[in-house]
């Protein structure tokens, strides 16, 4: 599967061996047995799972971990007149239980006119500011870990100005990847957009399903230049920008 991240491109800061035993991971009960692990500033994606990892590993003992959804990126929303931007932060949840769920491979039909349709709701909900409604969409684990999403969509749609719509430039299939802890068949739908204070705007949902025609939606990401960084940069630095962060479809 692809290795994306929530709202911003991961730059390389530290090496494995330090990520491992980075004191920047904080650990927080959220429930029975239950976890979140908070790094922040910036991190490289697969080596702050793997702190995360190791860190669950050792509270969890003789359990076995049971690793849930991430989020990783601005903990404030982008002002899009000024293009500062708040801190970074990764976090993920995870359990410390008896047995793990179960592994067995799922099969399900490849439907692009259900997944799309499922694409367009939660756009439409983000977009109205439906958030509760784009909110239930999202799988349990997801949901949980979704602490300020409504506030910061709130803001965006607030700043970013009239949608100039935007199209869907891709859907990709997985049948039961084996990076994520959940069989099942996930579709990746990537979309491009823009606004009139944010002219870049693009992002891909991760939805899951099991029998082809219910989806929840297991990963969001959202990415966007806005009119206030664009105007200090040439017509090449945006491009080079726009392929940086994936907006260059």
């Amino acid at each position: 599967m692809r290795a994306r991240i929530l709202l911003c491109a991961a730059l390389a800061l530290i090496p494995l061996e330090r990520a491992v035993a980075d004191p920047r991971v904080a650990i927080t009960p959220i429930g029975q047995d239950s976890y979140r692990a908070m790094i922040q500033g910036r991190v490289v994606l697969d080596e702050a799972q793997y702190a995360v990892e190791k860190k669950a590993t050792l509270l969890c003992g003789r359990k076995k971990v049971q690793i849930g959804g991430y989020r990783y990126g601005q903990q404030t929303a982008l002002n899009t007149a000024t293009s500062t931007q708040g801190s970074l932060a990764y976090s993920q949840d995870f359990s410390c239980v008896d047995k793990l769920a179960s592994n067995t491979p799922i099969t399900a039909p490849h439907d692009d006119k259900a997944v799309l349709a499922m694409t367009d709701k939660f756009l439409a909900a983000r977009d109205g500011n439906d958030f509760d409604a784009a909110l239930a969409m999202f799988d349990a684990d997801t949901r949980r870990m979704a602490d300020g999403w409504s506030g910061d969509a709130a803001r965006f749609n607030d700043e970013a100005g009239t949608n100039h719509g935007r199209r869907i430039v891709g859907i990709t299939w997985y049948d039961n990847p084996a990076a994520v802890a959940r069989p099942g068949v996930y579709a990746s739908v990537d979309y491009v957009g823009g606004y009139s204070n944010v002219p870049q705007d693009c992002g891909y949902l991760l939805w899951r399903t099991t029998d082809g025609q219910t989806f929840e939606l297991v990963h969001e990401e959202h990415k966007f230049i806005p009119a206030g960084t664009i105007a200090k940069l040439t017509p090449a630095e945006v491009e080079v920008m726009k392929k940086k962060i994936g907006c260059a479809a």
